[in-house]
């Protein structure tokens, strides 16, 4: 406050820095903070490396003029594709083909951009992909306006992509399906997303599930629920009946005396477990059909 509220230190200070108030070349020979702190480095790297990311500079290499090239390799975006399977390839899983389209790198110009695959150095920043605004003694960095924050300039953009790099296009992928997926789960493909730029890795691509509904088999996590009707003398008498599973049918022992929505279990007869881990149970509700007339 002392430095700032005095014209003659300020003065010297955005010409000579910490230098013109310490007695030093063109200094006032009044020091200007307690403690006889000695500066000697760049305050204009310092502000630039803290307020450049905030305002979305970032660090980078140096470009040829010598400042920061601002230019960094950029993600390419994440897709989403939406899938609809049936319940068997759920239950036993599946490998499907998809066509979906998507940004990818552009090839007669190798995703530079240019006929030649060779760039120039942007005449507006110099290469440094920055403009610097003098504000006081604080040196503020933006993007620059031509190149985009790049460094560099394309002089014969490519007939295909238009100086871009990439081109949008249909792409097949085999998808593989696990066994025991669910509604709403969704799978990841890394690097299967749109292409990055300037470099950058390409994007990820989710595929979200949508399982198809069982006209008979409904389902409980990794079991597999059913209804099966059986006769009022099965019931009463006791008997063997043929239950449908997804693998086939297999034969059911029915006790005497069962009553109506009494529920068997068949072992290992459900979904399997996603990761390996065994498979459910189906669960047997039998129903019994009550006579009209005895």
């Amino acid at each position: 406050y002392e430095v700032l509220s005095t014209p003659q230190k300020k003065a010297a200070y955005d010409r000579f820095g910490h230098a013109g108030l310490s007695g030093g070349p063109g200094g006032t020979g009044s020091g200007g903070f307690d403690g006889g702190f000695e500066f000697t480095g760049n305050l204009n790297d310092i502000f630039g490396d803290i307020f450049g990311d905030i305002f979305g500079g970032g660090g980078g290499s140096r470009g040829a003029a010598g400042g920061r090239r601002r230019a960094r390799a950029q993600r390419g975006a994440d897709l989403q594709y939406n899938m609809r399977i049936r319940f068997e390839e759920a239950a036993f899983g599946a490998e499907k083909i998809i066509s979906l389209p998507k940004t990818s790198e552009c090839s007669p110009c190798d995703g530079t951009g240019s006929k030649s695959r060779k760039q120039a150095p942007c005449s507006q920043c110099g290469g440094t992909g920055e403009q610097r605004v003098q504000q006081g003694f604080f040196m503020m960095a933006r993007t620059c306006s031509r190149c985009q924050g790049s460094g560099h300039v394309i002089t014969d953009p490519c007939d295909t992509c238009r100086g871009s790099g990439t081109v949008r296009k249909k792409a097949d992928l085999s998808i593989k399906i696990p066994a025991g997926i669910d509604t709403g789960q969704r799978l990841k493909l890394t690097g299967e997303g749109d292409s990055g730029l300037r470099g950058g890795p390409g994007g990820d691509l989710y595929v979200v599930v949508e399982v198809e509904e069982h006209p008979f088999f409904q389902r409980d996590e990794f079991d597999l629920l059913c209804d099966v009707p059986i006769s009022f003398p099965q019931a009463a008498l006791g008997a063997e009946i043929e239950v449908p599973t997804l693998e086939g049918k297999v034969q059911l022992k029915v006790p005497a005396g069962t009553q109506s929505h009494k529920t068997f279990r068949l072992k290992a007869k459900g979904l399997a477990r996603l990761g390996g881990y065994g498979r459910g149970d189906q669960l047997v509700r039998v129903v019994v059909e009550t006579p009209a007339k005895l």
